[in-house]
């Protein structure tokens, strides 16, 4: 690997030499066309922390500026996590219904439809061909309270290990953060000859 103090690049002396660059004797000589060799420790400092920048890889110590990009790379795998939680499956088609949606079917569609004896409606699943699911009232309103439960686990490990990043304070203490530990899936099958069935 070699440097020119702007940038790192994983490339022979030969390759160099042959497109015209000189090769420099220390990293204070770097630039200007000259390209330096990492040591044997800062290219294994590099390897082991890639979002290092130059300057950090040459002292093969991380500085704020790293802590701060590596805090945030660990809050969006928080995000990423949260969003592959937040799913259940019905008959193995990936579903979600947001706080909101569960909140009005709990409170006012459930009621509405058993005031006028429905006792059953309709699921749908939002995909470029909008899919839908025949549901029996009492199956539905199990379902959405499931779900509750379950959101709540998910909300649960996700603000535990937001707080544990925002605790962190070096680089070191983020990396022994496992963004693991979220509930499994809910699966619920529907049963489209009898009757719904969890």
């Amino acid at each position: 690997m070699y440097t020119n103090k702007k940038i790192i690049i994983d490339v022979t002396e030969e390759d160099l030499i042959r497109d015209g660059y000189s090769i420099a004797e220390t990293a204070e000589e770097a630039g200007n066309g000259a390209w330096y060799k990492l040591s044997e420790e800062q290219q294994q400092f590099r390897t082991e922390h890639p979002e290092a920048d130059v300057t950090e890889v040459l002292a093969c110590q991380l500085g704020k500026y790293s802590f701060d990009k590596t805090k945030d790379v660990y809050k969006q795998r928080v995000l990423e996590a949260d969003k592959a939680a937040s799913i259940f499956y019905v008959n193995d088609y990936p579903l979600w219904l947001d706080k909101e949606t569960r909140v009005g079917l709990l409170s006012m569609t459930i009621p509405a439809l058993r005031e006028v004896g429905e006792t059953t409606t309709t699921l749908w699943a939002e995909y470029e061909t909008p899919l839908s699911f025949e549901v029996g009232i009492d199956m539905l309103e199990s379902v959405i309270k499931s779900l509750d439960l379950y959101s709540k686990k998910v909300y649960d490990k996700t603000m535990s290990l937001t707080a544990a990043i925002e605790q962190a304070t070096t680089v070191e203490e983020l990396e022994v953060i496992e963004i693991t530990g979220y509930p499994e899936p809910l699966k619920f099958t529907l049963n489209t000859e009898e009757d719904d069935t969890i």
